[in-house]
């Protein structure tokens, strides 16, 4: 076999040299590349601790918000309780109120039929007025209702 001919080593290690600071260049673009992705971690990792810190502080204006409302929402229920007294007690006057105006009626009837009653006695007082009987008249009457029992 023949010996080949070598083309020229120097392309070769123009063009090693070449990919050798290509690949060098890639290297030290990696490291930065790296070196900013760890920073970035950094960043990330102090960022989701910052927000789990924040969640951690919302969670606890929460939780004293929802003790707030339970104090409110007691407190509600006090009033509502105190209010059912108060409905008992309106609903005991409505019933006394009842029997008042019903006894009310009642009087108001009784002075009515009263009223008739005065009428009427003042008119027979009028009536027996007119026909007054003298005096003179009465003994005179007594003696004959006395002589007649006597004389059986």
């Amino acid at each position: 076999m023949g010996a080949r001919k070598k083309s020229s080593t120097k392309a070769t290690s123009d063009e090693a040299r070449g990919f050798a600071v290509v690949v060098e260049t890639m290297h030290a673009e990696l490291k930065v590349f790296g070196e900013a992705l760890g920073g970035l971690r950094t960043q990330m990792t102090d960022g989701f601790e910052e927000m789990h810190r924040r969640f951690a502080e919302v969670d606890r204006r929460f939780d004293r918000v929802d003790q707030r409302f339970a104090e409110v929402d007691r407190r509600f229920d006090r009033v509502d309780q105190r209010f059912a007294g108060v409905d008992q007690r309106l609903d005991g006057m409505d019933q006394r109120f009842d029997r008042v105006e019903r006894d009310l009626g009642l009087v108001k009837v009784a002075v009515l039929a009263h009223g008739r009653e005065l009428r009427e006695l003042r008119s027979t007082v009028t009536d027996l007025a007119a026909t007054k009987v003298n005096r003179d008249e009465v003994e005179t009457i007594v003696e004959r209702v006395v002589a007649r029992s006597g004389a059986r």
